[in-house]
């Protein structure tokens, strides 16, 4: 079974969000949205090459969107190390070089 691992700047990322939703949203919302993520990072695990390439970017890396958000990843034989999770308004560029 294919796993995922979570960089610290994912971590960081997630927490940022959970804080933002709750915040926004209440907490309910953003158990909801957190729930789609880890759903969606076992998704990414058991089907790695399911997002779009980011070669250009960084090699190796890819995208999947969700919702407002796009989770960048690298895929590896034993599953996929989440690089980071970022809002569809950031610099991607920026925050993966």
């Amino acid at each position: 079974m294919n796993d995922y691992t979570l960089s610290t700047a994912a971590s960081r990322d997630l927490r940022n969000i959970a804080r933002y939703s709750v915040r926004t949203f209440g907490r309910q919302q953003a158990r909801v949205y957190g729930d789609a993520f880890r759903d969606c990072f076992k998704a990414i695990a058991e089907n790695p090459y399911m997002g779009q390439s980011q070669d250009l970017v960084r090699p190796g890396l890819r995208r999947l969107d969700l919702k407002r958000h796009s989770i960048y990843y690298i895929p590896h034989d034993d599953g996929v190390l989440v690089v980071r999770v970022l809002h569809y308004r950031q610099d991607a560029w920026a925050h993966l070089k």
